[in-house]
């Protein structure tokens, strides 16, 4: 197993170096690193990521899901996902880091695989669970929109932790990552309406989107920051301080 250059202090003499040494022996790691005497990331295989996750709650004493986040390595073509738990007994936080293909251009999502969101047949599905006020049985439909396309696809978490849902529908929406089976996977999050490259991947750009999407205000300057304030906070060349409020 490689050991990350990133490494600042030495595995064993963070809190975290017993609890990295036993998953070794039953993970393949292919990197492990401790940031800090309490923070440490290991990454592993798409395959080996939610056995791990489930081992490190249910064996290691890392209970709490602190968050769920992505990196966008767009020079490699990868999403790098991040899974920081927290252990209270150690003071100590654990990020389980997998990359997976990013992906370069949104396809339907297949509801071949049981999570009945979409179909290979080409009929329109719609997600069993949560109905906008209760939580619906199994195989019971919502009355909500059809699956999002996604770029890339990773396993859900939502069966460990219950708030790992409304991580992935954020992923899914700013990222294009689909959770086969997870809650309200395909309901808005924060963007309504929204039908361009999810923003937080790197190719979005969001100048061209802005000049394109809205108006510009009459009269609105912009000003270099460094002369702005020259003029607002420094005294002029006579040595006088312009009025408060006044500015170019």
């Amino acid at each position: 197993m490689a050991h990350s250059t990133e490494t600042k202090i030495a595995l064993d003499q963070s809190r975290l170096g017993t609890a990295i040494k036993e998953i070794e022996h039953r993970f393949e790691l292919s990197d492990a690193y401790a940031q800090r005497e309490n923070l440490a990331f290991v990454t592993v295989g798409r395959s080996d990521a939610v056995p791990l996750l489930t081992h490190l709650r249910d064996n290691s004493g890392f209970h709490h899901l602190v968050m769920v986040t992505v990196v966008d390595i767009i020079e490699r073509g990868l999403l790098r996902i991040v899974y920081l738990l927290h252990n209270y007994t150690l003071g100590a936080d654990i990020g389980v880091q997998v990359e997976i293909p990013r992906g370069e251009q949104a396809r339907p999502v297949d509801g071949a695989a049981g999570d009945g969101q979409g179909g290979s047949d080409g009929v329109e599905r719609y997600r069993s669970g949560h109905n906008g006020d209760t939580l619906l049985g199994p195989g019971l439909e919502s009355a909500h929109a059809p699956a999002k396309p996604a770029y890339t696809e990773m396993d859900s978490i939502h069966h460990l932790w219950a708030q790992a849902a409304t991580y992935q529908r954020e992923l899914k929406e700013m990222y294009g990552i689909h959770f086969p089976g997870s809650p309200r996977i395909d309901e808005e999050f924060a963007l309504e309406g929204w039908n361009d490259v999810p923003p937080m991947r790197r190719e979005f750009d969001t100048r061209e989107y802005s000049e394109k999407t809205f108006f510009p205000r009459p009269g609105r300057k912009t000003h270099d920051p460094v002369e702005y304030m020259k003029q607002n906070m420094y005294p002029d060349p006579d040595g006088e301080r312009p009025p408060a409020g006044t500015g170019a």
